[in-house]
């Protein structure tokens, strides 16, 4: 869902580029923003996104979807 709303173009293919908000992205998925926050966190420090400002980077969508089934 968010792909196709929120992508911007990126040098590659894979990649995703999101613009959003952290509150913007925790009142779409019912969390707080303080979660938001730190599961970006957790996911940078793993290599699966990176983050300036309002852009998120997905690097690994895959890994991500994994993560996301477990939580």
């Amino acid at each position: 869902m968010f792909r196709g709303k929120f992508k911007e173009d990126g040098p590659g293919e894979k990649e995703i580029i999101l613009n959003i908000s952290r509150i913007g992205l925790a009142n779409m998925v019912g969390i707080a923003q303080e979660n938001v926050i730190r599961l970006l966190k957790e996911f940078k420090e793993e290599g699966i996104l990176e983050t300036d400002g309002r852009k998120i980077w997905v690097k690994d969508i895959t890994l991500l979807i994994k993560k996301s089934n477990y939580r």
